[in-house]
């Protein structure tokens, strides 16, 4: 059995083991890295020593804050809700809007002029007429022709993944990009 180191004797070898050094005497310390020696010449600064140190985290705290006044600035005027009631015309046209004519392909009952659209309309008035909601004359045209008639999906059952999918992946996205953004940092 030779090893590369056979020709250093059986009692250096066993003091090497036990962590001294050649003729039984402690082991030399390893020099200390040039960083250690003279912490002015490290290239790794600690962040109070780097150049981007308070100012930067002045302007940091000044970008969140505007950020804060603007979000609360925009949830302020979002939730005002200064529309008047609507008027039967209106809320006639908003039903159509939401209701495929079942003639055309991609159009819906207030865009078409066919005669079933008309028809459709016509119908709608007079139910708003009669007093009814939006929601019970939107499901008694899904009762009547299905819900492939619903220009806006239910959010409810199956249809719920329509308005929950997208805000999954949004934010999904939005805390991908703020990982890959404070790893690059």
């Amino acid at each position: 059995m030779s090893s590369p180191d056979s020709s250093t004797r059986p009692s250096e070898a066993a003091a090497r083991l036990a962590g001294a050094g050649p003729g039984g005497a402690p082991p030399e310390p390893a020099s200390p890295t040039p960083a250690a020696r003279d912490p002015a010449q490290s290239s790794f600064r600690r962040r109070s020593e780097s150049s981007h140190g308070p100012p930067r985290s002045r302007s940091r705290r000044l970008g969140w804050g505007l950020a804060l006044v603007s979000l609360a600035v925009l949830l302020t005027f979002g939730s005002l809700d200064d529309r008047a009631v609507p008027s039967d015309a209106e809320r006639a046209a908003t039903i159509a809007r939401s209701l495929r004519c079942p003639q055309c392909a991609g159009e819906s009952v207030a865009e078409s002029n066919v005669s079933v659209a008309r028809e459709i309309r016509a119908d709608i008035a007079r139910r708003v007429d009669a007093g009814q909601t939006d929601d019970e004359i939107r499901v008694a045209y899904a009762a009547l022709y299905g819900e492939a008639i619903l220009l806006t999906p239910p959010s409810r059952g199956f249809g719920s993944l329509v308005w929950i999918l997208p805000a999954i992946v949004g934010l999904t996205a939005a805390a991908g990009v703020g990982f890959a953004f404070r790893r690059w940092r």
